[in-house]
């Protein structure tokens, strides 16, 4: 019943000080060394009523306070919900209506893949130029340059074809330089080009406009994962591997961009589909094994651990 005055907030500080009125309004003090204390003659009424509307407010106060920390606390049972983590080898798993999300450190150029029911998926921008292919720090140059190193022209020209049947709009990318652009979201699917035997998408996830930069939003990212999901389900695959996007050139904090996609693929996974996706792998880049990965283990298992758990 008093497990309250553990917590001394300010609803009891307040139903002590009426206490404290209530009593000087009826008594006086003659020897506060003596403890002397007698019955004023004369009360002070006024004083009374001001400390019994003062602890009224208090309690009222108190267990409103109380029916909001309820409310709050039940609204975000989720943060606190310990739906299981599964530690990996290299990374953590949980799962949502028996898919499983996984969280991978390493590169994702380095990923071993079943390549029959598997997809990568590379970053891009609205413009799928080229210069993201020869950029070795992004995914997709990575990715690219390490499994295909001498038929970069020949994979540029796939993707040409495929933008050819697209509808695109002219954008001022810098200063009096107009370039087409096929919208953020915009994906690619390349199965098993080049007579290799992975299946690739490239999916635009940046944009980059005269004035702005280049830069990347969260909602991007959900349209991205929209898409992942769609081409997963018309081409009947089971597993896929995505690198951390937005964050790099486009300008989003890796922790907040691999929260995004873990709230989008927790949300792509708990939606009734007529597919199922059975392995949704997002890669943390870490340079090699043993070292540092881009995001901190603890922080990305706490963000799967909340992001799943609002969906279980």
């Amino acid at each position: 019943m008093f497990k309250f005055l553990e917590n001394p907030k300010y609803p009891v500080l307040l139903s002590t000080f009426g206490f404290l009125l209530v009593i000087v309004s009826h008594f006086e003090v003659k020897d506060i060394t003596k403890f002397q204390v007698l019955k004023a003659a004369n009360p002070i009424y006024s004083l009374y009523v001001l400390g019994v509307l003062i602890i009224l407010a208090s309690i009222t106060i108190y267990f409103l306070e109380s029916e909001i920390d309820s409310s709050l606390n039940a609204s975000l049972s989720f943060l606190t919900r310990r739906n299981k983590i599964i530690r990996l080898n290299n990374g953590f798993s949980s799962t949502i209506n028996q898919s499983e999300i996984r969280i991978v450190f390493g590169k994702i150029e380095e990923i071993e893949s079943v390549p029959d029911d598997s997809l990568f998926v590379l970053p891009t921008n609205e413009f799928f130029d080229d210069e993201c292919m020869h950029d070795l720090k992004s995914s997709l140059g990575a990715f690219i340059n390490a499994k295909y190193p001498n038929q970069i022209s020949q994979l540029q020209d796939l993707i040409s074809k495929q933008l050819q049947l697209l509808q695109s709009h002219s954008v001022e990318k810098e200063t009096n330089a107009f370039k087409e652009s096929y919208g953020v979201g915009t994906v690619i699917f390349l199965d098993s080009p080049l007579e290799s035997k992975q299946k690739l998408l490239l999916v635009s996830v940046t944009t980059k406009k005269a004035g702005e930069g280049l830069r990347a939003e969260m909602s991007y990212i959900f349209q991205v994962i929209n898409g992942v999901q769609r081409i997963m389900a018309d081409k009947r695959l089971n597993s896929v591997y995505i690198p951390v996007m937005g964050s790099g050139h486009g300008g989003l904090r890796k922790e907040s961009a691999l929260f995004g996609m873990l709230l989008a693929a927790s949300d792509v996974m708990k939606r009734p589909s007529g597919h199922h996706i059975k392995k949704f792998s997002i890669v943390i880049f870490r340079a090699e094994d043993g070292g540092k990965p881009s995001i901190s283990p603890a922080i990305a298992k706490k963000l799967l651990r909340i992001s799943t758990g609002m969906f279980s």
